[in-house]
């Protein structure tokens, strides 16, 4: 049996950011109408590093320079979707090595 560590990230070989943040900003990101089965479908489907690549191809992408992150929290506020998306594609800021 293999055992994968933490330390190797699963990879999407699939995936292509420039794609991928195509077909996100064809999701919309207007509101009503936006197309959450997109954003679920690569959110979902992505490690850590292919999101960052994405978001930054989200953002070459903005005619105003708008990162993922950006249109998520301007089209889902604070509401439990939004608030999970961004949970995704927020980098770990700091981990405990020794819980209490």
């Amino acid at each position: 049996m293999i055992m994968k560590t933490a330390s190797t990230p699963h990879l999407y070989p699939q995936s292509d950011p420039k794609v991928d943040a195509q077909d996100l900003h064809k999701a919309g990101f207007k509101g009503i109408g936006t197309d959450e089965s997109v954003i679920i479908r690569i959110l979902g489907n992505r490690n850590k590093q292919q999101l960052q690549q994405i978001n930054e191809e989200f953002k070459n992408q903005s005619a105003k320079s708008e990162t993922l992150e950006d249109a998520i929290r301007k089209d889902f506020g604070s509401t439990a979707f939004g608030t999970l998306c961004l949970g995704v594609l927020t980098p770990v800021i700091s981990v405990k090595k020794n819980p209490p």
